[in-house]
């Protein structure tokens, strides 16, 4: 599955700048082509999307230990939740989330 951290905002009522880091292998295999590793709070993109891309040729394996790290701006106060959306280049790419790592994702909160 792909990982997410529903979280509370401690600000009260201002908006929040949020720091945001996610580490996890990042795996795609098979065929050419690419994945892609999006944070996103509430289903939305931060302003800057925070996202992390790995690209391969055909009969490759690749395995990259990553990290996205970033800040998304302007976020309300109350409860909110990060995910990770993956998307990639076409249906026949084989893109996979962790192996052999333990993930890693963490929301540092600085109000604006």
């Amino acid at each position: 599955p792909i990982p997410c951290v529903p979280w509370q905002s401690q600000t009260s009522g201002q908006d929040s700048n949020l720091r945001i880091l996610y580490f996890d292998n990042f795996r795609i295999a098979t065929h050419a082509g690419w994945c892609r590793w999006e944070l996103k709070i509430d289903g939305a993109s931060c302003p800057t999307p925070l996202a992390g891309s790995v690209y391969t040729i055909a009969g490759e394996n690749d395995h990259h230990p990553g990290t996205v790290i970033g800040e998304c701006p302007g976020v309300k106060a109350g409860n909110h939740v990060l995910t990770v959306q993956l998307t990639r280049s076409a249906s026949n790419i084989d893109c996979y989330t962790g192996w052999e790592t333990s993930t890693l994702m963490e929301v540092q909160e600085i109000v604006a």
